[in-house]
């Protein structure tokens, strides 16, 4: 059985940077607490190795009185980063570069007095840390466009980092015929979303099965495998090589591998050499997983 892996696997460079930033903080010794709001990644092995060497999940500041606060990949909002601040807590910005991006975009239009349309996920921690303000608009592929309703005739429009370009481009067409007076588009996708969409796309039409391997939590990787799946119907989501079924791979003689942002090379390398091992090992269509 041939394994295709996709272009772009791995972390992408925001995450990497994200994950070196936090190992580096956690070797320093610490007496007072290294944490984060939320995990600092959509990887749930990522984040178990990383509390393994003490890093501290929390949901709030209500508890904490000291030590090292790291702001997760997605961005924290500028209140609780203020707060963070007036209890002294040291600060490491793990912040991706395009998220950054987007928050630098939203404040220097609020401060000319602009209204902003974000077309994201309200849910999700990218679009909650950059809402801290009443004159934020959240849409989605949800979202009526014909009754969102802004009183403001000057709007700045932007997208979640992982948004599909395609329904950002759907999304600006719909509020160019809302007749404002000015109206400012940024393309705040970043470039590793769309090479990894358009890699996945190709992927899937070229192989029998297609696996995407991501967080359960990981927009991105959620988004890869719609876009998999509508494809090829032989698609699936695991987070890891023990969520394989030896059933997917009885009739197929290729299989696709695409990963999310946040999914590091040694999990792809498991999941890849367990698929093999399924392959080597099947003998008159019985399956024998070497574990």
């Amino acid at each position: 059985m041939k394994v295709k892996l996709a272009k772009n696997s791995g972390f992408c460079f925001g995450v990497r940077r994200a994950v070196n930033m936090a190992i580096k903080e956690l070797e320093v010794e610490n007496t007072k607490g290294i944490y984060s709001i939320g995990h600092i990644i959509h990887n749930r092995d990522v984040v178990d190795d990383l509390s393994r060497k003490g890093l501290k999940v929390i949901e709030n500041l209500k508890d904490v009185d000291g030590g090292t606060l790291i702001i997760r990949c997605h961005g924290l909002a500028a209140s609780v980063i203020s707060e963070a601040k007036n209890k002294g807590l040291k600060l490491i910005d793990t912040t991706c570069p395009y998220v950054f991006s987007s928050h630098r975009i939203v404040n220097s239009l609020l401060k000319e007095g602009y209204s902003i349309i974000v077309v994201g996920d309200k849910n999700h921690p990218e679009i909650q840390a950059l809402c801290d303000t009443d004159d934020i608009v959240v849409v989605d592929e949800n979202t009526d466009f014909d009754l969102v309703n802004i009183k403001s005739k000057k709007v700045g429009l932007i997208a979640q980092t992982t948004l599909p370009f395609n329904f950002y481009k759907k999304a600006i067409r719909a509020f160019l015929k809302k007749g404002f007076v000015e109206l400012r588009i940024f393309n705040t996708i970043c470039n590793d979303t769309k090479k990894r969409q358009l890699s996945a796309k190709r992927l899937a039409k070229s192989v029998d099965c297609i696996l995407v391997v991501g967080g359960r939590f990981s927009a991105n990787s959620k988004r890869l495998y719609q876009i998999c799946k509508k494809i090829n119907p032989r698609a699936y989501h695991i987070e890891n090589s023990s969520e394989l079924d030896e059933g997917w791979f009885l009739k197929e003689d290729s299989v696709g591998i695409v990963s999310g942002a946040s999914t590091p090379d040694y999990i792809i390398k498991q999941v890849a050499d367990r698929i093999r091992n399924i392959d080597i090992s099947c003998k008159d269509k019985k399956v024998v997983v070497k574990s």
